[in-house]
Parts: C-alpha cells; structure tokens; sequence
C-alpha cells in the first residue's frame, strides 16, 4: 500500500471478508443540534478480482438507510444491509490496478450541541446547521463562511486517532471576507517528488488530478518551463489503465477543443487521452507521472551536499531524498518519515493559496565503518 496515499488520502484500513481495502478521501458531517446527522464519506476501494466491499456503519448499534454511489460513473451502487454490516455491489473493472472511489450516504444519532468522536487520519469537514456558530472546537481546524453558513476543516494528519469535541451554539454568521487560502479538508491535490541523483539533477514526480467537466475527453496539465519535462506517463486510476499521454504547445492543446480554461500559444501542455467522455455528475481520477531536470534549482554545493531550491505547490507534498542521502535543514514545516528502504520522506500539508518556497539541504550519509 502507498505509503503518501496512507498519509495524505487519510486511509481507514478495515479488515474486509471480501479482501476488498478501503482508503478514505474525505469524511462529511452535516451537524444538527437535534434528530440525525447526515455522513458522506468518500472512500478509494481497491478490489481487484472482488466484486463486493463489506463497510461497517458508523452507526451500527443503529441500523438506518445506507445509499453508495460510483463517484466516476455519477451513478447508485446495490447495497445489502445485514444487521451491523452493509454489503455494496462493485462495478465489474478488468484493471488489476483500478480503485474505485465510492461516496456512502448514512446517518448517525445528533448528540445535542457538542459532537464527539474519534478521528482516525483523514480529512474532515463539519457543515454546521443555519443559525450556528462554532463556540469550541478540540483540534486544529479551519472555519469558513460561505454565504453565512460556517463549514469547520480539519486534516488529521496523525497516525494515533485524536479524539475532537466541537461545541457549537446559536448565532448569526455574518461572511466578511472572502476565505484566504486553500481549504484544506476538501482540497484533494497531492503531489510526491522523489529526488534522484543530483549530478543529474532529476526528480521523478507524480499528482492526482481530476476531471470533472462533463463531456471532456482529455486532461490537461500547463508544465513548467524550466522542469525541462520528459517521459510523461498517466494512469487512468478508476480503471487502472495506462492512457495515450502527450507534451504539445499551448496553441495545440487549445486546438484539440475541451479544455477548461485556455492556455497561452506558447506554453507546454501535458495532454492525456481518456478515451471516453465524463458523464454528467462524473468524473475520472488520474494519476500522472513525470520527470523533471531542473539544473537551476536541484544541484550539487559540493562533493557531498545538494541543495534543492522548489516549493510547496499543493494541499498536500511529499518530497523523498535519494538514497543514502539524509536531511541537513528545510525552511518549511514539514513531518518526516522514512520508507521501508531507509529513504527520508517529508511530507507538508499548506493551506497558502499561492504555494510556498521551499529550500532544503541535504548531505551524503557516510559510508558504515567496517567492524
């Protein structure tokens, strides 16, 4: 399992009869101080070779109506409630490596005016009922005031579940200003950067995008210029297939008729093929995969030091070190990890609206003494 997607794409692992493993998106509740509250939660099911998933309520002691929807196709899945467990119908994908997203629509008990609960990693957002104001909140948290109704965000980036206890009250939300900066808890952009070696000065990427537009056909990606791009590579996620993918100008992809917004003659565009066009309430999940050599901004400062000049250009970025290489300093806040073969791994999560510059130095880990 991707050890970036456990992080940033907030995984909730459960133990499935069907073999089918669950990674949660996102998780929303729309708060009410009497009577139920509404959950929406999206999750991504790898289920190669199962054709159901076994999710547990979140409100099992209480059975109530459970709806599940294919995210990609805008449609209803078949779903079969046995006592504390629901059983949903997966779609038939041929791709060993598709990841069906599914949305489940369910309710809980409303607890008066303090909702508690347990929050495993993941992304989290409290849409409070009309007349409500946030009066408490346990865990960092963003609040905003779209058309005077306050929506609470909060990524819980840890790996140990932290409880939340969030007391609202009645009041009236009067929307000021226009929200700064990025939302983070519906903000599902991920990028990872693994470095390679810096006398070549590359770096291996890949993002998550989406495409939502109905009737387009294509994704499209504006490339920087000095990342000198090369062998591009994108993954069609939801059917886990590779698709025809293509660097062309700015006036050529403007050509081709179903992009969202235009692009400048002559910039370079990453364009992908989905061979199919989205359907209303639809969308796809890409996966796109790039090399960038950046000579400028990912370079030796000497025989055993590297210093990388970049940025933090999403919700949620990951840069790995090469191996054998180990973390000097960083002028951002970052956590860091290490992967399975001992690589560094940072991970940042912004909430900056225009992205953030990124220094960071690194020397080469010196070679074991010999006993």
């Amino acid at each position: 399992m991707n050890r970036y997607i456990i992080f940033f794409a907030a995984v909730l692992a459960l133990l499935l009869p069907f073999s089918a493993v669950a990674q949660e998106i996102q998780r929303t509740f729309n708060l009410n101080a009497t009577g139920e509250i509404s959950v929406s939660s999206e999750l991504v099911v790898k289920a190669s070779h199962s054709h159901k998933f076994a999710y547990t309520p979140l409100a099992a002691a209480k059975p109530g109506k459970i709806t599940a929807w294919d995210v990609s196709r805008g449609t209803e899945m078949p779903v079969h409630r046995t006592g504390a467990q629901a059983s949903i119908a997966l779609p038939s994908i041929s791709g060993d490596k598709a990841e069906t997203r599914i949305r489940i629509e369910e309710t809980i008990p409303a607890s008066g005016l303090t909702f508690r609960r347990t929050l495993p990693n993941g992304r989290y957002v409290f849409n409070l009922p009309d007349g409500y104001v946030v009066d408490s909140c346990s865990l960092p948290s963003q609040i905003e005031t779209p058309q005077g109704h306050v929506v609470v965000g909060i990524v819980q980036g840890s790996d140990i579940p932290a409880p939340l206890s969030l007391t609202i009250r009645k009041g009236v939300a009067v929307t000021t200003a226009p929200f700064k900066g990025n939302f983070t808890a519906q903000d599902n952009r991920v990028v990872s950067y693994q470095l390679l070696d810096p006398n070549d000065h590359q770096i291996r990427l890949w993002l998550e995008m989406y495409v939502d537009k109905p009737g387009q056909s294509h994704f499209y990606s504006q490339l920087r210029m000095a990342d000198h791009t090369s062998d591009p590579v994108t993954l069609d996620v939801d059917q886990g297939i590779e698709i025809p993918t293509r660097i062309v100008s700015g006036k050529e992809a403007n050509a081709i008729g179903d992009s969202p917004t235009p692009f400048h003659d002559d910039a370079l565009v990453l364009v992908a093929d989905l061979g199919y066009s989205i359907p209303e309430g639809g969308s796809a999940r890409l996966r796109s995969f790039q090399t960038a050599t950046d000579p400028d901004n990912y370079r030796l400062i000497g025989p055993d030091e590297f210093r990388l000049d970049r940025f933090i250009a999403r919700t949620r970025t990951q840069y790995i070190l090469p191996a054998g290489w180990s973390l000097e300093s960083m002028d951002q806040a970052g956590t860091l990890s290490r992967t399975s073969d001992g690589r560094v791994v940072i991970d940042f999560v912004s909430a900056s609206a225009q992205g953030l510059n990124l220094v960071l130095i690194a020397h080469r880990d010196a070679p074991a003494t010999q006993p």
